[in-house]
């Protein structure tokens, strides 16, 4: 029996969540409250600690259009961090305070969603919001401080930011990072 060559296999996945990276830049890691075997005397929660719940973060999968990526997540009360890589630490990885999804703001983007905390307490200049699909299923949508779209027809649009330059082709959107708040120009 002969396979034609355009023949495609599909498949079907069912998840409580789902994530969307727009940054292209972030991971989710699962984490999982560890509490010590024996307990003692003093509060249970002083002794509660997190710890990843795999040795690895979820995988991701690029969308269709190549410009986000998307990850398998856990139920709503799951707790969870984001994974950036990055190289200014021995680790090459900046975590995000824990959090559960059902804790997100449920809107559209922009103005009501919730700024992303490292874990230090320091804040980034990326946001999340979830947009409720059904009950119990969301879509976590991870965002940069700045989406710069070019409307127009024949032009490329340069973005100049210190130390580099974003070209956005015409029709086209791409994330655009502040750089400590030091301002772009378009």
């Amino acid at each position: 029996m002969s396979v034609p060559l355009n023949a495609m296999r599909s498949y079907l996945v069912t998840t409580c969540n789902y994530g969307v990276d727009h940054t292209g830049r972030m991971l989710f890691e699962p984490l999982a409250l560890h509490v010590p075997a024996r307990p003692s005397f003093r509060k249970l929660s002083q002794k509660q600690t997190l710890i990843p719940l795999t040795p690895s973060p979820f995988s991701c999968y690029t969308s269709q259009s190549g410009n986000t990526r998307i990850s398998l997540l856990p139920p709503s009360s799951g707790i969870l961090r984001i994974l950036k890589l990055v190289m200014e630490n021995n680790d090459g990885v900046k975590r995000s305070q824990p959090f559960c999804i059902e804790d997100i703001s449920i809107c559209e983007g922009g103005i009501e969603s919730d700024l992303i905390q490292w874990e230090d307490g320091s804040k980034s200049d990326y946001y999340i919001y979830r947009v409720l699909m059904e009950s119990y299923k969301s879509e976590v949508h991870i965002i940069p401080e700045y989406m710069v779209y070019n409307s127009g027809k024949t032009h490329r649009l340069v973005v100049r930011q210190i130390g580099s330059e974003v070209l956005i082709e015409p029709g086209r959107m791409a994330p655009v990072k502040s750089h400590a708040r030091l301002g772009l120009t378009i």
